[in-house]
């Protein structure tokens, strides 16, 4: 039996199991660590044990850091005290790949874990794509472009997150994870077999987010994009529901589709915009927890749930009366604080009003609502 608590003395075991062991003095490494700290982590949980500690590893492996990372976790006690001090600050990662391949690694570069808080005295990850950090150490760093981190200005960071945020992956999540639940889905990577949704959301990623979006030069936005659309959504490995996705939605959407509409109306063509009011109102019509096949069923958590709610209440499968329409959504689709604007200023909120009516037909709605729009207008 393997003891990662005193892993060196099963060498010969860990290599069976297909775990990858350190490949330089992990004794030094900590004890310099300990003695002369050069990197201090704050944060001790599943992102650095996955991302920062791997990084770590192939720096040391590489002999780039004789310095083992000192983690400050200023949270959770309990985190220091049960996943690091009794197994010597190391831990076994597993990253999944695409194909449901398991690489799994012991690192050891970690020197030491305290809990860093003014009232003290004293897993699974998916394949790392890319880490971008502003190059800004005033003491120094080791050296992380040769560990693949990104290292640029902090505009250059700031651009690649507005890019994933704004058009590349973040509108697409809650596009297919409205549309995912109305159309009866339990998985993400289900999803990825339809369609209605792999069509709209291609349609708002390539058709309408990359005209506008900022280029960061150290990522290809169609590149990245081209990525989520073809190996993350579709990986039937990473355990993602669209009903998480669609959890907050209404604090979500003035980011991941309001900016969109703000550039949109800085060119004077907010108008021409057809598949994020798609995915808007999808989300109205999601909001009457009612699916696509006329079954009731549970939204996800929102802290204006009940609000958007009771304004929707005179809406129902069958609504066709324009004045009822505009009566019940009026106040969503014209509240900047939700989308970042008033939608009918843009000129998009009578165009939402519509493919909400559109929605409402009857059962099946949805999917050939969305059906027609790809016909009618691209993506498909």
């Amino acid at each position: 039996m393997i003891d990662l608590k005193d892993w060196q003395k099963s060498l010969t075991e860990l290599k069976q199991a297909g775990i990858t062991i350190p490949n330089y003095d992990v004794a030094s490494v900590k004890e310099k660590g300990k003695e002369v700290p050069v990197w201090l982590h704050f944060g001790g949980g599943n992102l650095y044990r996955g991302f920062h500690a791997e990084i770590a590893q192939r720096l040391a492996d590489k002999k780039e850091l004789a310095a083992g990372i000192v983690v400050c976790e200023t949270l959770d006690k309990e985190i220091i005290e049960k996943a690091y001090k009794p197994f010597h600050s190391d831990v076994v990662e597993v990253v999944m790949h695409d194909d449901g391949m398991l690489d799994k690694k012991l690192l050891a570069a970690t020197a030491d874990a305290f809990f860093c808080h003014p009232s003290e005295k004293e897993s699974f990850a998916q394949v790392v794509h890319y880490l971008i950090i502003e190059d800004h150490f005033p003491n120094g760093r080791p050296a992380l472009e040769k560990a693949g981190v990104v290292l640029t200005s902090q505009e250059i960071v700031d651009k690649a997150d507005v890019m994933k945020v704004t058009t590349c992956l973040n509108p697409l999540h809650t596009a297919m994870a409205i549309t995912g639940c109305l159309l009866g889905y339990q998985s993400i990577a289900a999803e990825m077999e339809d369609e209605e949704i792999v069509g709209l959301i291609k349609a708002i990623g390539y058709q309408e987010g990359l005209p506008v979006v900022e280029d960061p030069q150290i990522i290809d936005p169609k590149q990245f994009i081209d990525e989520v659309i073809k190996k993350r959504l579709p990986n039937p490995n990473i355990p993602d529901t669209p009903q998480r996705i669609a959890s907050d939605t209404s604090q979500k959407v003035a980011i991941r589709f309001g900016e969109t509409i703000k550039k949109y109306t800085e060119k004077s063509a907010a108008q021409s915009l057809v598949f994020i009011p798609v995915a808007i109102a999808a989300w109205l019509r999601y909001l009457l927890a009612v699916d696509d096949e006329g079954n009731e069923f549970v939204p996800s958590p929102d802290p204006l749930l009940a609000e958007l709610q009771e304004q929707l209440a005179s809406l129902h499968l069958g609504e066709q009366s324009p004045e009822v329409i505009h009566q019940s959504v009026a106040s969503i689709l014209a509240n900047e604080t939700i989308f970042g604007s008033n939608l009918y200023e843009v000129g998009l909120g009578e165009k939402i009003e519509q493919i909400v009516t559109e929605m409402l037909v009857g059962p099946g709605a949805v999917r050939q609502t969305i059906r027609t729009y790809l016909t009618n207008f691209g993506g498909k």
